[in-house]
């Protein structure tokens, strides 16, 4: 059987209709340390692209491709996975799991222990217990958890507000489906910057939401992250931050949001260094992410390396060519390179859609 040289770099493509399951694999693959797993983000433009599987694998630097999918009938959930050597375009896996709905996370760990054992992944006894620990999901709140993620990812004025619909919706059909907390303890961190408003009125909402979803469920490593931010940027906790910033990044390496939050935090303790390989490392997860190569492009202007920063930016560009963050950094980085008209039109095409 085939043996990647490099620990498999993977990424999941989801051909499935209405129910979605990228991040959730992604999750799940994201818990083995020896996987380096791609975003989301950076793996939805090849969704419908019609490029081979060795010009996607070039593009992302990975060396195994999972195309998964979900068909839901009567309440029962049928994962279809298809596992492909990229680089030589060459299917190793093909399988099939089927189980109620409310078993599909156990199904999803399922199948990313199957998929270690083919690439030949060793997992540790810690990983194995991750994998095989999951919660019954209803399919209901399930489905206004994956709503409320799609607005979210827009991050704008008006789908800021309906991620927080969907994700009280969540919580009205499953009171103890922690992913959905996470999501209204996101959607409160973002308000604030999205809107302008106070940060006091949201943040001790969106720690409330994020100690909900670890209480309900310790294993979810964005919530350590998301209750780490919120220590370290709103409360100036730094024991707390990085206790749970670590707990993230331990429960799972592959999650380029705790990549980015421990990046951040370094920074706050004044080690610029450190935080540029952190955020780095997000980047390299969720490579083609404005988000991410925005924070690769601050950890660079943190350094006080400043042409280099407006090189990632121009990555942006390409992809985004009106994304907001871009403005105001970019903005920064002209003010402290001493060209203040070009920072003054930078500031102003700061607006929120």
């Amino acid at each position: 059987m085939n043996k990647f040289k490099r620990a498999s770099d993977v990424i999941i493509v989801d051909t499935s209709g209405r129910h979605k399951i990228e991040d959730e694999l992604i999750s799940e693959m994201g818990k083995i340390s020896a996987l380096r797993v791609i975003s989301r983000q950076s793996v939805l433009q090849y969704k419908h692209s019609d490029k081979s599987l060795p010009d996607i694998a070039q593009e992302l630097d990975v060396k195994a491709i999972l195309e998964a999918s979900v068909l839901l009938i009567n309440e029962r959930v049928r994962i279809s996975a298809r596992l492909y050597d990229a680089m030589k375009d060459k299917q190793l896996f093909n399988e099939k799991y089927e189980s109620p709905f409310s078993d599909l996370m156990i199904l999803q760990g399922e199948l990313a222990q199957n998929i270690a054992e083919e690439i030949k992944i060793k997992l540790t006894i810690q990983e194995q217990e991750r994998l095989s620990t999951a919660h019954q999901v209803n399919p209901e709140a399930h489905e206004a958890y994956l709503r409320g993620r799609h607005f979210w990812n827009k991050m704008s004025l008006e789908s800021v507000d309906k991620s927080i619909e969907y994700f009280n919706k969540a919580i009205e059909r499953d009171p103890n489906y922690a992913l959905a907390y996470l999501g209204l303890a996101d959607a409160y961190i973002l308000i604030p910057q999205i809107k302008a408003l106070p940060a006091e009125e949201f943040m001790p909402k969106a720690k409330a939401a994020a100690k909900k979803a670890i209480a309900l469920d310790d294993t979810i490593a964005e919530a350590h992250a998301t209750l780490g931010l919120l220590h370290f940027s709103f409360e100036w906790d730094f024991v707390s931050a990085e206790r749970e910033l670590k707990k993230a990044l331990q429960l799972n390496p592959n999650s380029s949001k705790a990549h980015l939050w421990y990046g951040q935090f370094l920074n706050v303790m004044n080690q610029p260094s450190e935080a540029l390989e952190e955020r780095k490392i997000a980047q390299r997860l969720d490579p083609l992410s404005s988000f991410s190569i925005v924070n690769a492009a601050a950890g660079f202007y943190y350094c006080r390396m400043y042409d280099e920063a407006l090189e990632e930016l121009k990555k942006v560009s390409e992809i985004d060519p009106n994304y907001w963050v871009t403005y105001q950094l970019r903005g920064g980085i002209y003010a402290q390179k001493g060209m203040y008209e070009n920072a003054i039109s930078e500031f102003q095409k700061r607006t929120f859609q």
